[in-house]
């Protein structure tokens, strides 16, 4: 089961090594059969990860300190190791500061 923090404090006292859900997905041949409740993989948060995410217009910007950069290529590379179609959701409630807008990460 993911481990998931309602603020910044809660997830800067945690392990830095946390599960997170990677989403699969659903089979065309049978709606409603993907397999989004999978095992979830450890992946490595460093800690102090600040992440902030906004959208503009025609572009998205991703806001970081070092260890949130780190944290990101960190579930970008599970995410590589994953079947095309796989996504990773980031929220203000499992990894993004407040104010932020939703991020997925999916592999074409």
């Amino acid at each position: 089961m993911p481990v998931y923090c309602k603020n910044k404090e809660a997830r800067r006292e945690q392990s830095p090594v946390r599960k997170k859900r990677i989403c699969e997905p659903q089979d065309p041949a049978r709606p409603g059969a993907g397999r989004t409740g999978r095992e979830a993989v450890d992946i490595r948060w460093e800690d102090g990860f600040e992440i902030f995410v906004k959208a503009r217009e025609s572009e998205a910007v991703i806001r970081a300190n070092r260890e949130g950069l780190l944290s990101l290529s960190e579930q970008l590379r599970a995410l590589a190791e994953e079947p095309s179609g796989s996504h990773i959701h980031l929220d203000v409630h499992n990894s993004l500061e407040e104010g932020s807008c939703d991020l997925i990460l999916e592999k074409r």
